[in-house]
């Protein structure tokens, strides 16, 4: 007989759950928990977070361009290796270039005189005189030495030679300067003395200058209104009478037109000035110049032609008195002109 097998016994659901000892309960309480807790904290989180995000947008807009200009001011931006080296060589080829300018400059300056001096301009191609009156442009160039075609570097070192020699052949040139204008023409620039007189001697009329020289070379005539000097035989003489006679103003001297060395037997300084007026004067050789400038107020006063003597007073008288003059000075002189001799007193 077969055997009924035994009906499998199952555990029902509620046998399935574990028996929990009263401590296991509270464990697993508390856990529950603490779960509970993680879960509210990260749910508050995220809410606050939420928040500020809405909250702070505005200001993180408005701080957008204080931190585009802070960034722009003061970020530096990172270097970039080809360019720094790129700059580097640039900053090295500087220097080069411009020691490479200097070194040219300075070789074109030191070739330019070398230039020059083997080419044509550097001859002599024209000669001008400036400032001659009487002395002729010809007989200046002529005496220089300097001659067309000459080296210009020759002409400048025999320039202050030149000035020299000139002012020794014509005692007329006071001065003579040498000039180039570039970049071949020589100029001559020269001033003269000027004429104050004649001086008469054998027929023969030589020129007086205002340096109280008398030229050697004679005139078969005179020119220009200067006075003639007539009877001077001492050089002395002359120049004493020349150095009165610049003294004397410019209106008085055209009135002059003659002085003669009129020496007495007491008095051999005694001079007289023939006048263009008629009238004659009679002065000294140590003092006539300063007398002179008296001269137009004297003839003023003068009703007819005559003398005006200056040797100690200042005084005139006709001519038809000179004898009676001669003999009686003093009346005439208090007479004909008392205010000149009130000033002499």
């Amino acid at each position: 007989m077969k055997k009924k097998k035994k009906p499998v016994q199952t555990k029902s659901h509620d046998h399935q759950k574990m028996v929990l000892t009263p401590w296991q309960k509270e464990h697993l309480a508390y856990l529950k928990e603490k779960q509970r807790e993680a879960a509210s904290k990260k749910s508050t989180a995220e809410s606050g977070e939420a928040a500020a995000a809405v909250f702070k947008a505005p200001a993180t807009i408005k701080e957008a361009p204080a931190e585009a200009e802070h960034r722009r001011f003061f970020k530096r931006k990172p270097p970039k290796p080809k360019q720094k080296k790129e700059g580097f060589v640039k900053k090295m080829r500087q220097p080069v270039y411009r020691h490479l300018a200097a070194l040219l400059f300075v070789f074109f300056l030191l070739m330019l005189p070398c230039v020059y001096f083997i080419s044509p301009f550097s001859r002599v191609d024209s000669i001008q005189v400036h400032g001659n009156q009487e002395v002729p442009a010809k007989e200046i160039t002529a005496a220089s030495g300097i001659k067309l075609d000459d080296g210009i570097l020759s002409a400048v070192l025999r320039s202050t030679r030149v000035d020299r020699k000139l002012t020794a052949a014509y005692p007329r040139l006071k001065e003579a300067k040498v000039d180039f204008d570039l970049p071949n023409h020589v100029v001559i620039d020269v001033s003269e003395y000027q004429q104050i007189g004649w001086m008469l001697k054998n027929k023969k009329y030589y020129p007086i200058l205002e340096n109280c020289k008398v030229l050697s070379t004679p005139q078969a005539d005179t020119e220009g209104d200067y006075p003639i000097l007539e009877g001077f035989k001492d050089q002395e003489k002359v120049k004493d009478v020349l150095e009165q006679y610049v003294l004397i103003h410019d209106d008085i001297r055209k009135a002059i037109s003659e002085i003669q060395y009129t020496p007495t037997a007491d008095n051999d300084l005694v001079i007289t000035l023939f006048m263009n007026d008629g009238n004659q004067v009679i002065a000294l050789l140590n003092g006539f110049g300063k007398k002179m400038n008296y001269y137009a107020q004297v003839a003023g006063q003068m009703k007819e032609k005559g003398i005006v003597d200056m040797e100690a007073g200042i005084y005139s008288y006709p001519y038809t008195m000179r004898s009676e003059e001669e003999s009686t000075p003093s009346s005439t002189s208090s007479s004909e002109n008392p205010q000149k001799e009130e000033e002499n007193r």
